[in-house]
């Protein structure tokens, strides 16, 4: 019984200790930042974190201007990649904090992409209209983006990095212009 005991608390040891060295992996910053204080950060922000580093998916997606662009375009950029809909209460209910939080960091290495999932373009045109909102914004129509990522429910925000790995994954509305939001693309622009 003892040694039972003793072997479930080595591997548990052993599981802890792997998950901090794949945590402390998957995110790459530069010297002058901590993997942990980006990790806590995400954390407080409800986010999830991969278990091993993904590449992001270069989908192709249509401005409510009519350009299209694909997500590549924003490459050396910290982008927060937004899958929403206009009749989604949760959407709508953080898009005012994403403004300010796009109109905070709009002129360093970041950008926020909201894309619109399977709604036409006049209804998403008139929608940012009416609520003078400027970030960029691509409209969805088939739903490609969120097949793509295998999202299941909207609101879901991809946090990418500079280099075009998915750094978390925020399922449901946030605060984006919290102090924990602010704080941590701040740590990812160092």
């Amino acid at each position: 019984m003892k040694k039972t005991i003793i072997c479930i608390l080595i591997l548990s040891l052993l599981l802890v200790i792997e998950c901090k060295k794949v945590e402390s992996e998957i995110i790459k910053t530069n010297d002058n930042t901590s993997n942990q204080d980006i990790i806590e950060l995400i954390k407080k922000l409800g986010g999830s974190i991969s278990k091993k580093p993904i590449k992001m998916i270069d989908a192709k997606i249509m401005s409510i201007n009519g350009k299209t662009s694909k997500l590549s375009d924003y490459k050396n950029k910290i982008i927060l990649l937004n899958l929403w809909a206009t009749w989604c209460p949760p959407c709508r209910a953080e898009m005012p904090s994403m403004q300010k939080l796009y109109n905070n960091f709009k002129n360093k290495n970041f950008t926020i992409i909201a894309v619109s999932q399977g709604e036409n373009l006049s209804i998403v045109k008139k929608y940012t209209n009416d609520n003078n909102y400027n970030f960029p914004i691509y409209i969805d129509n088939n739903n490609e983006v969120a097949r793509s990522y295998n999202t299941g429910s909207i609101p879901t925000t991809y946090l990418i990095d500079k280099n075009g790995y998915l750094i978390a994954r925020f399922i449901g509305g946030r605060d984006w212009y919290s102090k924990e939001a602010i704080n941590l693309i701040n740590e990812l622009l160092k």
